[in-house]
């Protein structure tokens, strides 16, 4: 595997994680955001391929779940939230 492909691949983790953590309250979103190095942020996304800037955030989860093996239901569950939320 690349090298970047790796790199990308573990931030993507551990902006689940963190994700995760909000979800949980164990972390404040305020924290998050108020860290965030935006510009590393836009070098990432300078660098993804122009069709996958068109795949939408609900594509993205939606692909994650079928990964994961994971219906909406399941997802609502594990986050507390009904499943018409999700």
């Amino acid at each position: 595997m690349s090298t970047k492909k790796s790199i990308a691949l573990k931030i993507g983790q551990e902006l689940i994680e963190l994700g995760l953590l909000v979800q949980k309250k164990e972390i404040p979103l305020k924290l998050i955001t108020d860290n965030i190095d935006t510009e590393f942020l836009s070098s990432v996304i300078k660098e993804t391929p122009e069709w996958e800037k068109d795949i939408t955030i609900v594509d993205r989860i939606n692909a994650l779940l079928e990964i994961q093996e994971l219906s909406k239901s399941d997802l609502a569950k594990k986050m507390g939230v009904s499943r018409q939320h999700v």
